[in-house]
Order: structure tokens, then sequence, then C-alpha cells
């Protein structure tokens, strides 16, 4: 069976939390997002929230080759994301070529397209001080954080501001309150509701902060 190698394809997905990351800001990005690989990102990296899921299709490239084709596309679609999170996806065999040896003879070799997804990132106005994992368990927690609202290294937090905190999307990674958080402000009081081993049920206040800079290199 032959096979035209053809061009890289590309799907987009809007997720939930779309319009709000869109409705921040007005106008197109003139240079390509920076991507990071959501397998490592870098810990300094501020807190951000998934909005568009885009996929591509490469009929070659490496890895690094296929990322900076995604920030591409996601800046000639006017996605105007403030960083991308790249995963490869593997490789799906489409086909068959036949390469030619001489003498009348050819040889058949498979033929493979390549899969990768990024997910536009739209950085979040807030920090909240706090890290947790996809259960709620909190790893780290800011020293003002912990002054004022009690909550410490632990505790598995339940809820912010009554937004539940554990990740509605497992893929994209994002919680009900992250997508909140897209509409607050710095200085805003939310509550927090958690568990503690051998206290139970316990809650408390903090106050967003001002978000944390990008890194200078991806």
């Amino acid at each position: 069976m032959a096979l035209l190698v053809g061009c890289s394809a590309y799907e987009e997905v809007r997720l939930s939390t779309y319009d709000i990351a869109m409705s921040m800001v007005d106008e197109d990005r003139e240079v390509d997002p920076p991507a990071y690989r959501a397998s490592s990102p870098p810990q300094d990296l501020p807190r951000f929230v998934p909005y568009a899921r885009l996929s591509g299709s490469f009929p070659f490239g490496s890895s690094e080759w296929q990322m900076a084709k995604l920030a591409r596309e996601s800046r000639m679609r006017g996605l105007r994301a403030d960083l991308l999170l790249f995963r490869e996806s593997g490789s799906v065999q489409t086909g068959s070529f036949s390469t030619y040896l001489g003498l009348g003879m050819a040889m058949q070799e498979a033929a493979y397209r390549h899969l990768s997804v990024a997910w536009c990132c739209r950085l979040s106005p807030v920090e909240t001080g706090i890290t947790i994992d996809r259960s709620g368990l909190v790893l780290a927690v800011d020293a003002r954080v912990h002054e004022s609202s009690g909550l410490q290294e632990g505790d598995t937090l339940l809820n912010a501001d009554g937004h539940p905190v554990v990740p509605v999307d497992d893929v994209a990674g994002f919680s009900a309150f992250d997508a909140a958080l897209l509409q607050m402000r710095p200085g805003r009081e939310v509550q927090l509701v958690w568990t503690r081993p051998g206290r139970g049920r316990m809650d408390g206040t903090t106050v967003l902060m001002p978000p944390r800079a990008m890194p200078s290199t991806p």
C-alpha cells in the first residue's frame, strides 16, 4: 500500500475555562509561547490553568520539533497562551511505502505518524501559597498562609472559597478552584476547609497573594 507522507495536522479542543482565559488577554501574541514538558515542568513556574488542548499529528520530527510546531500553531490560531505544556502521545502506523533497491527489487517499510498534545495555559492572576497533590494532600504551605489559616503540611485540603480543589480533569489537571482563581485578584480573602489526621474537619481563612514571575527561559 502506497502512502503520501502528507503534512502536519492539528485538532483544537476548548476546555471549560476557555472563555474566561481568552477574555484576560486582548491582543494576539507576536511570539510563540514558551513550551514545557508536562512530565517535568520547572518547579518555579507560576500557578497556571489549562484552557485549550491542541493535538498534533506529524509525519516526522523530534519531540523538540513537534513542541515548536505546536507552539507556532497555537499562536497562528490566536490562542494567546502564556505557556504550553507538551506531551508526546506515541506513534501510529498509517500504512507502508516501497523503497526501490535496483535490479527490480523493492523493500516495503512501515510508515508512521507521530502524535503529541499541548495544553494552552493561562497564568493565574494570584498565588495561593499552597501546594497539593491530585488527592488534595498538602505538600507545602507558605508561612503567611499557615499563620493566617492554620493549614499545614500533611492536611488534606477539601475546598477553597467553596470550590473543590481536586482536579476535575485528570488529563489537564485543573480544579474548580483553579478555574475560579482566574477571576480573583491579590488581597482577596478565601476560606479553606481541610481535614487533619486525629483532628477531623477544620477551616480557616487566608489572603491571596500576587503571582510569581515566569522563569527567564523554558
